[in-house]
């Protein structure tokens, strides 16, 4: 999450992630935030497929308890939602 490759071992010092489930609120026009966030990839997923249930529950935990000042999970379905329009709008200039 953010800076392109991500591991799994350091996903709970992940700035990006940290402050997603924080309880700060981030726009969804904070365009520099959420494409650093949505700007990664992982390698090996197979193998640290166990670790990485045990690590994401305590943080999906916190950001739900957080959800309600931050609203961020607000705020991530309206990017995803935006990106999608993007992503259908240059399909269509495409196609034609």
């Amino acid at each position: 999450m953010g800076s392109n490759l991500s591991s799994l071992k350091t996903i709970k010092q992940n700035e990006y992630l940290m402050k997603l489930i924080s309880n700060e609120h981030i726009s969804p026009n904070d365009s520099k935030f959420w494409n650093e966030f949505l700007s990664f990839a992982f390698t090996n997923l197979d193998a640290i497929c166990n670790f990485m249930n045990e690590n994401i529950i305590p943080l999906m935990s916190k950001w739900l308890d957080n959800n309600m000042a931050s609203q961020n999970l607000g705020s991530i379905i309206q990017v995803f939602i935006h990106k999608v329009d993007i992503l259908k709008k240059n399909v269509q200039n495409n196609v034609r």
